[in-house]
């Protein structure tokens, strides 16, 4: 396969269902490098035969916060309670079917590790992340992770070019799965972290990185959801990926082309794809602080953008009619003066004694209906399909989660919250 830090790389499942080989010495510095250990995968083919589709999914994401470790000089916070807040946040695991991921770095420690094997414990059998390799010209990983109890059968990954200032150590990018859903339904799940903003250097350094990023993460879905004929055949053995999954995702049956009218799409059935983007993109969705209705400027080019996929909604403010804080979120006092409701994990800078950095929308769910551009191209082909579409993909409900530790959790910390972030959710269903 590609080494790691290859920009496009698409891949079944089960091209990675095999126990313990031994790897390359390159390999094994990887992984000593990132904390990790090498997985056995002990579940077989005849003990996941009968995972029956999912009809109805609950997916979060959530900017973890769980970064790398590094000297106190470098963090915005004294103590960040790494250990602490992965245990309380195992706990969580067990409300949702796929969870996506972004500050969970695996580069120099093993915290990651530990999450996906205890989400392998919880019934997520299926994962993909974000690759590293001594090669790669980065000191950390994209600090991406998808956990899945949803077969994933097919994974790709990208790496964006170089961010700015502290982002430009992490090898920030885009992670991928394929999922197949009860009737003909296929989920394209895909999260990002863009480049952040420094409230040091202004926002329009960061700004440009970030719609450099943009760019590159609609040709990467472009590239993985496009019908495999207009994208070319390739064997399984030409296509590498940073994909684990157990011996079953192969019944999942899909090659290495299978985008939008791929994987097995014929048989006169169309199946319905929906693309999911997920994840802390760093475009605040505001255009002031004070403001959750009116959208910033960078929010309609992102709106745009992703728009050129096809018909895009932004599925939390479509539930909230307005821009909820996902980031920075406030409280009042007795005085009407705005205090930050998390203080333990999140740096807040003041500027005449106003709280800067704060009422921030940084995290989206999205849904993108592709499949409008692959109709007109199998009608241009002449290809009409001879049923229609059996079932279609529904938002059941959507959320802010503030991810908030109970007290009975805190056992004496000063936590109130999971991470500076605060979590978005949401619940599809399948309709016949």
């Amino acid at each position: 396969p590609p080494p790691p830090f290859a920009p496009l790389s698409l891949a079944p499942s089960s091209s990675h269902h095999a126990s313990l080989t031994l790897p390359s010495l390159f390999s094994l510095l990887d992984l000593v490098r990132m904390g990790g250990t090498l997985q056995k995968h002990g579940e077989t083919a005849e003990d996941l035969s009968n995972v029956q589709p999912f009809g109805t999914i609950r997916i979060l994401s959530y900017n973890l916060f769980m970064r790398p470790p590094a000297p106190h000089f470098t963090h915005n916070v004294v103590n960040d309670l790494k250990d602490e807040r992965l245990e309380i946040f195992q706990q969580q695991l067990k409300d949702y079917d796929v969870i996506c991921l972004q500050e969970c770095f695996g580069a120099f420690s093993s915290r990651r590790g530990r999450l996906i094997e205890e989400a392998r414990r919880q019934g997520f059998f299926w994962h993909v992340l974000s690759p590293m390799s001594l090669t790669s010209g980065f000191l950390v990983d994209g600090g991406l992770l998808i956990l899945s109890k949803v077969p994933i059968s097919q994974s790709a990954y990208t790496i964006f070019s170089r961010g700015k200032f502290s982002d430009a150590l992490a090898a920030k990018g885009a992670i991928y799965a394929r999922m197949e859903l009860a009737g003909d339904v296929v989920l394209h799940v895909f999260t990002t972290h863009l480049q952040a903003s420094y409230h040091e250097y202004g926002v329009a350094p960061s700004a440009e990185v970030r719609a450099r990023q943009l760019d590159a993460l609609v040709h990467f879905i472009s590239e993985c959801t496009r019908p495999s004929s207009a994208r070319g055949e390739r064997s399984a053995a030409e296509a590498g990926g940073a994909a684990e999954a157990p011996g079953a995702a192969g019944a999942a049956g899909a090659g290495a082309g299978g985008g939008v009218g791929g994987g097995g799409d014929g048989g006169g059935v169309r199946k319905e794809h929906r693309v999911l983007v997920l994840g802390d993109l760093n475009i605040d969705a505001r255009s002031q602080p004070d403001n959750q209705d009116e959208p910033s400027e960078e929010y309609k080019v992102l709106r745009s953008k992703l728009g050129s996929l096809g018909p895009a909604v932004d599925i939390i403010y479509d539930t909230y009619k307005h821009f909820p804080v996902t980031f920075g979120d406030v409280v009042t006092d007795a005085n009407g003066k705005l205090l930050p409701a998390e203080e333990t994990l999140t740096a807040h800078v003041h500027e005449d004694g106003v709280i800067q950095g704060v009422c921030q929308t940084l995290d989206y769910i999205w849904l993108i209906d592709p499949s409008r551009e692959e109709v007109a191209l199998q009608e241009a082909k002449g290809h009409v399909a001879t049923e229609e579409r059996r079932a279609k993909l529904t938002v059941a409900s959507a959320e802010v989660n503030p991810m908030r530790v109970e007290e009975s959790q805190r056992a004496g910390l000063p936590l109130s919250h999971l991470s500076d972030h605060l979590a978005v959710q949401v619940q599809l269903e399948v309709v016949p």
